[in-house]
């Protein structure tokens, strides 16, 4: 044997993060960044692992770190784009949120979605 064994986890785990991070970015943006985030913070220590030698995973740590970053970002950008929809829309949310207490039937739900999506399109 060479010397003591590589120390790998820290990069698997960051691409497991990264990975994770751009299937959450658009479902539910905030554990998007949370994991983009810990994929960039596992991925740079692994990076450092392997220039000390510790490591042989180097690729994968700089790609894990890419890939997180871009989960991260555009976590970040939905996250914007969402509440802008929601201070632009407050009126709108307000009436939806009323309606579907008021609806009693599947339908009615129904009838609260689409005017809910007529005052949107309506006032932008």
């Amino acid at each position: 044997m060479d010397g003591p064994p590589m120390r790998n986890g820290r990069g698997i785990w960051a691409v497991v993060c990264a990975v994770f991070s751009l299937l959450f970015m658009v479902v539910f943006a905030p554990l998007g960044l949370i994991l983009g985030g810990a994929a960039l913070a596992l991925g740079a220590s692994a990076r450092g692992r392997v220039v000390r030698g510790e490591a042989d995973n180097g690729g994968q740590a700089v790609i894990a770190m890419v890939i997180g970053m871009v989960g991260a970002v555009i976590s970040i950008a939905f996250l914007v784009h969402s509440g802008i929809f929601v201070a632009g829309h407050t009126a709108q949310i307000n009436q939806l949120t009323h309606c579907l207490a008021q609806a009693k039937t599947s339908h009615a739900r129904s009838v609260c979605q689409h005017q809910f999506s007529n005052a949107v399109h309506t006032h932008g």
